[in-house]
């Protein structure tokens, strides 16, 4: 009687398991699908990246608008937990920043009870040094708190 129970259960997990395994798709693709309808056709119009917003949740990739999260370094340029003044120096590092390169990447960042200026999405080592040289021959007088950083970093996507 057990045995047979047993088999029974086993049976059952094998159905579910291949069940689960078929493809999963977006509530888009499935009112888009025209071939399992018996009546009338939907058409859904909607902006292109909440398509993507919600395929990321399927593959489990982030997305961030025209950009995915990854695992990358960054250039900090300063960092400061002085209570009056690190917030305020701060954006006005940004500010040269930007003044100097305004297509480059720049965050200001608070982690209690620092206050840090980053810079750059580099993908590689490489590319965060070049930037970093490129920073510290711009900016001579940031040359003692300028080093790389791992984070996470924001690269155009793909698609």
């Amino acid at each position: 009687m057990k045995k047979n129970l047993f088999l029974c259960f086993l049976f059952f997990a094998m159905m579910l398991s291949l069940s689960a395994q078929q493809a999963r798709i977006s509530i888009f693709e499935a009112l888009s699908d025209t071939s399992k309808t018996e009546h009338g056709k939907v058409v859904l119009y909607q902006d292109p990246r909440l398509s993507r917003l919600i395929q990321s949740k399927i593959t489990g990739v982030p997305y961030t608008a025209n950009y995915i999260q990854k695992d990358g370094f960054r250039v900090q340029v300063f960092s400061d937990n002085t209570p009056r003044t690190a917030r305020t120096d701060a954006y006005k590092i940004e500010d040269l920043i930007r003044a100097k390169r305004p297509t480059l990447p720049t965050y200001v960042v608070y982690q209690a009870p620092f206050w840090k200026v980053r810079v750059g999405d580099c993908s590689t080592d490489a590319e965060a040094q070049e930037l970093r040289s490129f920073i510290l021959s711009t900016f001579p007088e940031m040359k003692n708190e300028t080093y790389i950083v791992r984070e996470q970093v924001r690269i155009p996507a793909p698609y």
